[in-house]
This record gives C-alpha cells, structure tokens and sequence, in this order.
C-alpha cells in the first residue's frame, strides 16, 4: 500500500486528459464511517463499491475501515479495483484508515481531504452517513450551482433516509433561495445499481459545468 503525508495533491483530472492517459474513470464515494441502524446501508455501500469496481471504475473515499466507508472499500477491492483513500492525519493517527487500500493519502485536514478527493474524480455518489457525509453533499451541490464541478453527484436514497435532505432543497427553492435547478445539480437513486447506472450515463456525456447546460 502506498502511503503519501502532508500536503500531498494530486492533479485535478478533466475529461480530456482521462481520454488522452487512459486512467481510469473514478468515482468518489461519500458516506458515513459508522454503519447506521439499517442492514440496507452496508449492503448497499459493499455492492456500490464491487459493482463499480466491475464496471471498470476507480474509487475514491474518505479511506477509513469503518462502518459504510469500510464496506464500500471491501466491495470495490472485491472487484479488484484501484481504491485510494484520502484521511486527516489526526484520524490516520488513530489508526482508522483502511489497511487494504491501494493508496493511502494522509492530509492536514477536512478541507484539503475534500478539495483533493475531488480532485482526484469525476463524479461523485452519496450513500447514508452524518453531518460529514452531508457537508460533502452540500458543497459538491454549490459547487454544482457555481458552475464549478462538471457533473450532477448521485444520491443513493436508501429508504428514504435523504427524504428530509431532498425536502428542503425543495423548500430552498419554493422560497426563491435556490434556482429551479435541482434537476441538474443532483441525481436520486434508491440502490447501488442504479447509482452505477447513473454513474455511467453522466460519464458518457460531454463535461458540463453549467446547471442545465
């Protein structure tokens, strides 16, 4: 397992620069570091990560062992797919991190963890998880509206569990705090198969950094 400290960054990656190296597509998975209450979620996140790993995607993660971020790991490594992880260093400290990672990036903090996870992407997708996975949720929603990520992030709706989240992005938009846009700045699924189905119709799509466009 290769292991990177400090500030390590890694290139950000467009569409045209995959084509040109032939890297594989990657997908950055959000979610919670513990397993939630529903079987569902660990099902769901383990079947997320090996059925990527078959379609022939890298992964990214927040690189921890635990709970759905641990289970989407294992299902991708199931698969034999490249999987890089990206963990503060006061987590890693803590011996947290996900032993059987390909790649192991070490950072000072959540916010160079999240700028270089998308980074390092092409698309993002959200299973279950807490205040963290939410934030993650929300700032690739308003880089989606700033026109500064190319793509929509699937949200794995299981049982329901983002119905309140999706409930006031609604609300934002009935009071005019938010465009009519939700349509192209957010994707809901209910399962891991057809998030990889969406992850595979918006990856053969042009890039397109503009809501709607």
């Amino acid at each position: 397992m290769e292991q990177s400290f400090g500030r390590t960054t890694l290139p950000a990656c467009n569409q045209r620069s995959r084509l040109e190296d032939g890297r594989k597509r990657t997908v950055l998975v959000f979610c919670g570091s513990r397993a939630g209450s529903n079987p569902r979620f660990a099902e769901e996140a383990r079947q997320l990560g090996r059925k990527l790993g078959e379609a022939g995607y890298g992964l990214v993660t927040g690189g921890s062992q635990h709970g759905l971020m641990g289970a989407v790991t294992d299902g991708a490594l199931e698969a034999g797919v490249l999987t890089t992880g990206f963990i503060p260093i006061y987590i890693a400290s803590m011996q947290e991190m996900h032993s059987a990672l390909e790649r192991t990036v070490v950072v000072d903090s959540l916010a160079d963890r999240k700028t270089m996870m998308f980074n390092a992407s092409d698309i993002c997708v959200a299973l279950p998880g807490a205040i963290g996975t939410m934030d993650e949720i929300m700032e690739t929603l308003v880089l989606r509206e700033l026109k500064q990520h190319p793509r929509p992030i699937v949200v794995i709706d299981i049982d329901q569990y983002w119905a309140p989240m999706f409930a006031m992005l609604e609300r934002m938009v009935e009071q005019e705090f938010l465009p009519n846009i939700l349509d192209s700045m957010v994707i809901k699924v209910e399962s891991a198969e057809a998030a990889v189905q969406a992850v595979s119709e918006q990856l053969a799509l042009p890039t397109s950094v503009a809501p709607g466009g």
